[in-house]
């Protein structure tokens, strides 16, 4: 389950991102950070497209994918 993977910091974000979509979204684009199985982390783009199912449960279905040289660049840069 990817909220489980979410940096705690990270997931207000996560979740602002999912209620603001709606599920008549097409690509809902989200950048964080993601703990992996050997305890490090990694930043993420995941872009989805939200689906309701089952009353108010928001289920998404999309990409994720890794930019975390990118993020490690930018940080440099400042």
């Amino acid at each position: 389950h990817l909220l489980r993977l979410i940096a705690a910091e990270d997931l207000p974000a996560f979740h602002d991102c999912i209620a603001g979509a709606g599920t008549a979204a097409p690509a809902v684009p989200w950048e964080g950070r993601i703990q992996l199985g050997d305890g490090a982390w990694r930043w993420i783009s995941l872009r989805f497209s939200p689906t309701l199912v089952e009353g108010a449960q928001v289920r998404g279905e999309g990409v994720i994918t890794s930019i975390h040289e990118i993020k490690l660049a930018e940080q440099e840069l400042r």
